[in-house]
């Protein structure tokens, strides 16, 4: 019973962490497409 707890516990945590890692790569690749986006418009 403690060693389902433990794994369901981080389970939950890698979860979380993927869902976190996933969304800040999402948002760091919109940026980088704002930047560049911005850049060739100005600098072209």
């Amino acid at each position: 019973m403690e060693h389902y707890e433990i794994t369901r516990y981080w389970g939950r945590w890698a979860g979380l962490r993927n869902i976190n890692f996933t969304y800040h790569s999402y948002v760091n690749r919109l940026k980088l497409k704002l930047a560049l986006g911005l850049k060739t418009r100005y600098f072209t």
